[in-house]
Order: C-alpha cells, then sequence, then structure tokens
C-alpha cells in the first residue's frame, strides 16, 4: 500500500513538471543567465513590423503612432527578453528607447520623433541575426515663422530690372509653398516693384523692397547704380578660354566679399558672349544662345571668349 502511494507521488510530480515546462515553451520564457535576466530559450527568427508604419508629421515632433515590431523563433512563436535596436537614418531625429526589450508577447515598442528636416525619414529596427525591418515616415513643414527675399542685397544700373523671390518658413527653415506675397517699394521713384516681385531700376539711389504674407514680412535692399555698371559690385577683370569656370567674389552694396546673384549675358564687339552665372564666369563660342529667361542686367567683369 505504502509502495503504491509512493508510486503515485512520483507520477504526480512528473507530471506537473511536464506541464511547468510545457507553460514556459509556449510563453517562450527561458533560464536565468547567472544575474538575474531572464534569456530567450529559442534563436530569434523572424522580425516583423506590427504598427506604426508610413506616418505623417511635423518636423521636430513625435508621431502619434508608437513602433511595434514582434520577434518570433523558427516556429513562429513570440520570443521575450531579446534586444530589438532602433536606429534613425542622418536627419531623421531619434526613437525613446533606442533599444527595446521584448516582453512575453515577442513585442518591442519605441516612440519616433522627427527631424527637422521636411520630407521622408526612415528608422531601421534590428536583431542580432535577423534581417532588419525599416520604418518610413514623413516629416512636413511647421507653421511659417518667417518670410526670407532672395537675393538678399541687389545693386540694379538704371533701366534694369531685377526678379525677387520669396518664401515663408518655418521654425527650422524648411519653406512652405502657396504662400501669397505682396510687394512694395518705400521709394518708388527710386526702384518699383511689381506684383510678381520684379524690380525696376528708375534712378541712382537706394530702396527697401518689402515681401508681406499676412503677419510676415521680409526686407532686400536695392541700390541702383548708373546705367552700365556692375551688378556684380567690384571686380576684376578676367580672360578666360572657352570652357573655362571662374568664381568672382567682390562686393555688392557696400558688403565686402558680397558675391553677385544673378545670371548675366551680354555681347562684345567681337560678336562672343559674355556669360556670368551667380558669378560663377564661363566663356561660351559666338553660337551661343542668349536664354530668354535671362534679366537684361549687365555686369563689369570683362570676358574675352575665344576659341
Amino acid at each position: 500500500m505504502f509502495a503504491s502511494r509512493r508510486r503515485f507521488a512520483g507520477h504526480r510530480r512528473v507530471a506537473l513538471s511536464a506541464i511547468v515546462l510545457a507553460s514556459l515553451a509556449a510563453c517562450g520564457g527561458g533560464g536565468s543567465d547567472g544575474n538575474g535576466t531572464t534569456q530567450p530559450t529559442a534563436n530569434p527568427a523572424v522580425l516583423n513590423i506590427l504598427s506604426g508604419q508610413s506616418q505623417t508629421g511635423r518636423v521636430g515632433s513625435a508621431l502619434t503612432q508608437p513602433l511595434v515590431v514582434e520577434v518570433l523563433d523558427d516556429n513562429r512563436r513570440p520570443l521575450r527578453n531579446v534586444n530589438v535596436d532602433f536606429r534613425a537614418s542622418a536627419g531623421s531625429g531619434s526613437t525613446s528607447p533606442a533599444r527595446g526589450v521584448t516582453g512575453s508577447d515577442g513585442r518591442a515598442t519605441t516612440t519616433w520623433t522627427l527631424g527637422t528636416v521636411a520630407g521622408q525619414q526612415s528608422i531601421s529596427a534590428s536583431v542580432l541575426g535577423v534581417t532588419a525591418m525599416t520604418f518610413q515616415a514623413t516629416a512636413t513643414a511647421g507653421a511659417a515663422t518667417q518670410l526670407v527675399i532672395s537675393p538678399g542685397v541687389a545693386n540694379v544700373p538704371v533701366g534694369d530690372s531685377l526678379r525677387l523671390t520669396g518664401a515663408t518658413r518655418d521654425e527650422f527653415g524648411n519653406a512652405i509653398g502657396g504662400s501669397a506675397l505682396t510687394w512694395t517699394s518705400d521709394a518708388p521713384a527710386i526702384a518699383t516693384v511689381s506684383a510678381q516681385g520684379t524690380v525696376r531700376a528708375v534712378a541712382i539711389g537706394t530702396a527697401t523692397v518689402r515681401a508681406t504674407s499676412g503677419s510676415l514680412s521680409g526686407t532686400v535692399a536695392v541700390t541702383v547704380v548708373a546705367a552700365g555698371a556692375s551688378v556684380c559690385g567690384t571686380v576684376t577683370p578676367v580672360a578666360l578660354r572657352v570652357g573655362q569656370v571662374a568664381l568672382v567674389a567682390g562686393s555688392a552694396s557696400g558688403r565686402a566679399g558680397a558675391r553677385c546673384q544673378h545670371t548675366v549675358a551680354r555681347t562684345a564687339g567681337d560678336g562672343r558672349w559674355r556669360v556670368a552665372t551667380r558669378c560663377r564666369l564661363r566663356a561660351q563660342p559666338a553660337r551661343a544662345r542668349t536664354p530668354r529667361a535671362w534679366p537684361p542686367a549687365r555686369c563689369a567683369a570683362s570676358l574675352l571668349a575665344r576659341e
């Protein structure tokens, strides 16, 4: 009788042990590494993205949905206590935490704060020995906080014109499209400006041209110089071979080191074109044509194009 009871107790302990082991296996659990940290009982084989993909948010802000991944073993069972690293590509902000640890459901989560440059951004999720996965998001510009006019300084000979452009930007400098601009000149007797931002030089002097969009505004100082004077400031004449490029730095509106911001084209007595693009001067053969988009401004830099 006592022998039967001992056999029954032994069978019961074996059965309980089998139940415990089966429960641990089903949960993806494992043993201890000796430091109190539980380690996975199987090697990670699969990394899946569960949520957080293809979101859109404002630059510099956290996305509304967390990034969630799951780690599975060869039998498609969730693994817990697996490290998942979340790394942002250049300009793509940051994650918190940068390293997540899977729970009993095999899932790890992090929050993504976008970078400050509008456009596509990405985060990679990786587990040792498993193919990494990539989260994509679109960062949009924030609210307009400034209005920038280009070029920032303008020298225009009497009778010539110059097209100004203006753009509203957010706090990080991202351009915001679709903003309507209103242009005004504080001295129309010196320089007028059209509704499209084209400045027309009327008489020698200085004027301030202002662009306004809502509560934002920006200005540019316009110096009207004598007809035929340089729009590039003071420059040294340069003789170039065909195809040679030279960068000319001079002064514009009295600012030493400023560089010409205009594209210039005109002919010389030898019938060859003299061409300057943002003060990057390139000699062209006589057969070159004048692009109609170029403004009629002239540059005093002397270019001799020769074959």
